[in-house]
């Protein structure tokens, strides 16, 4: 199944700083980990197998918006933590070295994405809400499988070490 989102989705307040082929090719890598990592683990593996198999299911069209959202939330993150030089982004293939002489910008540029990366989590945390409401429309949704996940997806990022 090809990515439900692209670089084209990456405008307005997703708007990300693209300067060159390179930046280009970073922000796809981060794009295809995100989509091919992250929507297994949010929807579980039976939903997911079932939306890649019909995502065209009225059921699926219902939450895609809100799985976009989940999804372009993290690879702003992801991309821009990159981008500032933080470590542990495991989405990326490149680390870039901040200028110290820059860390007013790069603070505020952070707390933007763990903005975002936030207001992801709350979309995450409603759409998990809805699949444990609405089981006989989600019924491969599994309740246990999520709850291992949680962790990872909704909780919220806090001040950063910058």
């Amino acid at each position: 199944m090809d990515n439900i989102i692209s670089i084209n989705d990456f405008t307005g307040i997703f708007s990300v700083p693209i300067n060159n082929n390179v930046d280009r090719e970073e922000l796809q890598t981060v794009i295809d980990k995100v989509c091919m990592f992250d929507l297994k683990k949010i929807l579980t593996k039976n939903l997911y197998e079932a939306f890649e198999a019909s995502p065209t299911e009225d059921r699926f069209v219902a939450i895609i918006d809100d799985l976009k959202y989940i999804l372009k939330t993290r690879v702003y993150y992801y991309y821009i933590a990159n981008k500032c030089g933080l470590v542990g982004s495991n989405y990326s293939s490149n680390t870039v070295k901040v200028d110290t002489a820059s860390i007013q910008p790069v603070r505020v540029t952070i707390r933007k994405a763990e903005s975002m990366y936030n207001k992801g989590v709350e979309t995450y945390n409603k759409l998990i809400e809805k699949f444990f409401d609405e089981e006989t429309t989600y019924p491969e949704f599994d309740g246990n499988e999520a709850a291992s996940a949680f962790h990872y997806y909704g909780t919220y990022k806090k001040d950063s070490i910058l």
